[in-house]
C-alpha cells in the first residue's frame, strides 16, 4: 500500500514536470521588444526571435544574425528597420528566414496556436497575418546572403541605401522587393515567387540583377519602375498577371 511519502514523491515529480513543461514553453523563442543601440549578435541558439514591434537598428548599431536564425514578428505590428548596419550572411544550407508568426511552415508552430492563424495574402495590408519588411533607410552597412522573406508586405525594402546583395529568397508576399528614393542595388541571384501585387517596385532608383527569377505574381506587373533604371542578366520572368516590365517616366 503507497505510503504518504510514496505520494509525496510522486507530487514533487508532478510539480517539477509541469515546471520544465511550462519553461520550455516560454523560454522556446527570444522575444524582441527593445530597438538595437549597440552592436548585437542574434544566434542560432537562441532562435526563433519574435518581434513584437517594429524593432530599429540605429545609426552606429550592428545586428549580425547567424546562419540558420529564424525571424518572426507579431503580424501587423512588427518588422525590422535598419539605420545602421545589418549582416545577415547565410549559406546555401543554412538559409536565414524572416516571416509571420503565423507562419507554421519555418521553424514550427512558434505561437503554440495549433495551426489556428495562418497568414493570407489579400490587399489588407496589416490585417492578414503578414511580417512588415526588413526596411533599409539610408543604412550604414547592407550584406545579405541566402535570405529568406514570406508572408510580408513590402519583402526586402531600400530607401536611399547603396547595397549588393545575394541569393535573397521570396515566397508569397504583397511585394518581394522595394526599391525607393536614389538607393543603388546590385542583387546577384534572386528567387521570387507568388507575390500578391508586383514583385519588384522600383522609384527613382538603379537595380542591377543579375541570375534574378520572378516568377507567378498574382496581380500586375512582374517589375514595375517610376523613373528609374533596370538592367538585367541572364533573368527570367513568367507567369506574371500583367505585363513582365512596367515602365513609367525616363529610364532604361
Amino acid at each position: 500500500m503507497p505510503t504518504i511519502k510514496h505520494w509525496r514523491f510522486i507530487f514533487v515529480l508532478f510539480i517539477f514536470a509541469t515546471l520544465f513543461s511550462f519553461s520550455e514553453k516560454v523560454f522556446a523563442s527570444t522575444i524582441v521588444t527593445d530597438d538595437i543601440f549597440e552592436d548585437t549578435i542574434w544566434s542560432l541558439s537562441e532562435s526563433p526571435f519574435v518581434l513584437n514591434d517594429y524593432i530599429y537598428v540605429v545609426t552606429g548599431a550592428t545586428l549580425t544574425i547567424e546562419p540558420g536564425v529564424i525571424i518572426k514578428s507579431n503580424p501587423g505590428v512588427g518588422g525590422l528597420n535598419v539605420w545602421g548596419s545589418l549582416y545577415a550572411e547565410g549559406t546555401s544550407d543554412n538559409h536565414i528566414y524572416f516571416t509571420s508568426l503565423w507562419d507554421d511552415s519555418v521553424g514550427g508552430d512558434t505561437n503554440e496556436d495549433g495551426g489556428a492563424t495562418v497568414p493570407v495574402l489579400n490587399s489588407a495590408s496589416s490585417r492578414n497575418g503578414l511580417f512588415g519588411s526588413l526596411f533599409f533607410y539610408n543604412a550604414e552597412d547592407v550584406s545579405l546572403n541566402n535570405v529568406d522573406i514570406s508572408f510580408s508586405r513590402d519583402g526586402f525594402e531600400f530607401w536611399s541605401t547603396d547595397a549588393s546583395v545575394s541569393n535573397l529568397k521570396g515566397r508569397n508576399n504583397q511585394h518581394d522587393l522595394n526599391i525607393w528614393e536614389d538607393s543603388n542595388i546590385s542583387l546577384s541571384g534572386g528567387d521570387f515567387y507568388g507575390s500578391y501585387f508586383e514583385s519588384v517596385y522600383l522609384v527613382n532608383s538603379t537595380l542591377a540583377g543579375d541570375h534574378v527569377l520572378l516568377d507567378s505574381t498574382q496581380r500586375w506587373e512582374g517589375y514595375l519602375t517610376f523613373n528609374s533604371d533596370l538592367f538585367l542578366i541572364d533573368s527570367v520572368i513568367q507567369n506574371v498577371r500583367g505585363e513582365g516590365i512596367g515602365a513609367e517616366g525616363p529610364g532604361k
